[in-house]
C-alpha cells in the first residue's frame, strides 16, 4: 500500500498531518498520554522499527529510509539510544520469534506473509 512513504519525524509534521496547531498537539498528547510529543513520536518510531526488523527481507538501510532517516547510521544510533541494542543485534535476537497469532495470519493470508509491507503509523487523536 503506502510502504514507500517516508514518515516524518518532526512534531510540526505530525501536527500538519492532523491539521492541528503544534501547541494544541502538544497539549492534547500531554493530557491524554502524559508524555511529550517528542517522546511519543520516539516510542512510535521505535515500535515501527521493531516491527520492520522482524522482516529479514528489509535491510537496515531500507528500514531507516522508510522511517524518515537520511542515513542508516543515524537510525542505528537513534534505535540504540532507545533500545540499548543496535538494529542488527535486535534483529539477530528477535527474528524468527513469531507469535502464534502472526503464524495464523500468515496461514490465512499467504500474500501478506510474503510481502509484509510496512504501513506508516499515523497520529489519530480523539479530542472528545
Amino acid at each position: 500500500m503506502a510502504h514507500n512513504l517516508v514518515i516524518p519525524l518532526r512534531v510540526q509534521d505530525y501536527a500538519d498531518l492532523q491539521f492541528l496547531h503544534v501547541n494544541y498537539l502538544w497539549s492534547v498528547i500531554r493530557s491524554k498520554i502524559g508524555q511529550s510529543v517528542s517522546a511519543w513520536i520516539a516510542d512510535k518510531t521505535v515500535a515501527e522499527a521493531r516491527g520492520m526488523l522482524q522482516n529479514p527481507a528489509l535491510t537496515i538501510k531500507e528500514i531507516a529510509i522508510r522511517l524518515g532517516f537520511l542515513e542508516a547510521p543515524h537510525f542505528s544510533n537513534y534505535f540504540k539510544k532507545h533500545i540499548s541494542q543496535n538494529p542488527a543485534e535486535y534483529r539477530k535476537l528477535h527474528v524468527g520469534r513469531v507469535s502464534r497469532l502472526d503464524r495464523n495470519r500468515r496461514r490465512s493470508y499467504p500474500a501478506i506473509a510474503k510481502t509484509s509491507p510496512s504501513v506508516p503509523f499515523r497520529l489519530f487523536l480523539k479530542t472528545d
